[in-house]
């Protein structure tokens, strides 16, 4: 979330028709959940999906208890059994491999389907040029919903598709490049899940999950960008000092790539978050470099505008903070955003307009300094900020 008000009035080759033809002649949607135990968790997601589904399949921990079987066999659910590796790339693997759709839709064991119909996903299914689609997830986080996320959950069954990484786990090679490989694309959707892992009696036990298998990745294969950051940002969130220094770590491996035009993971958006909010005066990605990056790279981010827009107020730099806030603004009315990576939204919201307001005021706009204000209701922990502001441009005026 943003934190505190920044400012006050008094001081911030495409594949043979044939071959991919080939590829279509079965409309069979397999969905897929990875799960621990858990019979009554297993029953509401079977009964969840159990229209959608022409086959279940479950993959889990071997042995299950005999509760477990007996509600696979409920729902007619087919038991993928595979002895935990420390690897969710390789649990999805096993259930990719024992799939027999012509579809697979991965569903975690910790979402809710929110929509769409059968005949609507049925529709979906029947695209001959489409290779995957995104996925709408709403993050459920201390009772509020995050800003929606996509996620490429659903995709055609291919040998070529299989997953790499421990834990936040991806395609290798990415579904993006096969799609242009074969002459295919990737398409959003209007299926949407609702996600509760993040709620806060999870919170601790996942975090030292993360910890230890992104510890375990970069083991395996040291240096890789995402998960410095993703271990970076783990460590600090559970109170661990040391995420400072692999942030630090991940910056300087990010360093070469700045110049470039496009960034290297969309990830590194929350790298630069952090450079301009709580990383030291010595981080190897100055603040300065950090507003310029993400303006090139993430131009679409809210998070990342709300920084710049703080970082330039604080140099002095008026307009440009209030030109910011008037983006983010602009970002939330439209919805037309990043939505790669979730966010607290309330960064639309009362704390925006307030520092817009203040920045029009310092820019001698007073309507709009007023209009801002005016916007912010009583029973906002902003209220009476605003409503001292009021006060003060009016006796001004007078």
């Amino acid at each position: 979330p943003p934190g505190q008000p920044f400012c006050q009035l008094g001081g911030f080759a495409a594949a043979s028709e044939q071959g991919r033809q080939a590829c279509f002649s079965l409309m069979l949607l397999s969905v897929c959940i990875l799960m621990k135990g858990g019979a009554e968790n297993l029953r509401r997601l079977a009964a969840m999906v159990k229209p959608l589904a022409d086959e279940l399949l479950i993959v889990c921990d071997d042995p299950v208890s005999e509760a477990f079987q007996d509600a696979a066999s409920q729902y007619n659910a087919r038991l993928v059994p595979h002895r935990w590796q420390n690897d969710f790339a390789a649990a999805r693997n096993a259930g990719l491999q024992a799939a027999q759709g012509e579809w697979v839709f991965w569903i975690d064991s910790d979402e809710t389907l929110l929509s769409p119909d059968v005949p609507t996903l049925h529709e979906l299914l029947g695209r001959t040029d489409i290779l995957g689609y995104f996925v709408t997830i709403e993050d459920l986080k201390k009772g509020k919903t995050m800003s929606p996320r996509q996620h490429l959950s659903i995709y055609r069954r291919q040998k070529e598709i299989r997953y790499a990484g421990r834990v936040h786990e991806h395609f290798n090679p990415p579904l993006e490049l096969l799609a242009a490989r074969w002459g295919m694309t990737i398409s959003s959707s209007p299926v949407r899940l609702l996600h509760t892992g993040y709620q806060p009696q999870h919170r601790a036990e996942k975090l030292r999950r993360n910890i230890a298998l992104l510890e375990l990745e970069l083991a395996d294969r040291p240096g890789q960008l995402y998960y410095l950051i993703e271990l970076g940002r783990s460590l600090l969130l559970s109170g661990q000092p040391r995420g400072h220094a692999v942030l630090a770590e991940a910056a300087q491996t990010l360093r070469p790539s700045l110049p470039h035009s496009l960034p290297p993971s969309p990830l590194v958006a929350a790298l630069l978050e952090y450079a301009l909010s709580y990383a030291p005066a010595d981080f190897p990605i100055s603040r300065a470099s950090a507003v310029d990056t993400a303006a090139r790279w993430f131009p679409s981010s809210p998070p990342l505008a709300w920084r710049a827009a703080r970082w330039h107020y604080e140099q002095g730099q008026i307009a440009e903070s209030a030109e910011l806030l008037r983006r983010v603004l602009e970002m939330g009315g439209s919805k037309n955003y990043d939505d790669t990576i979730s966010f607290d939204q309330r960064i639309f919201g009362d704390e925006t307009h307030l520092n817009l307001g203040v920045c029009c005021a310092k820019l001698g706009q007073l309507d709009k300094a007023l209009e801002q204000f005016k916007l912010i209701k009583a029973g906002s922990p902003f209220f009476e900020m605003a409503k001292k502001n009021i006060g003060q441009l009016e006796r001004n005026r007078e």
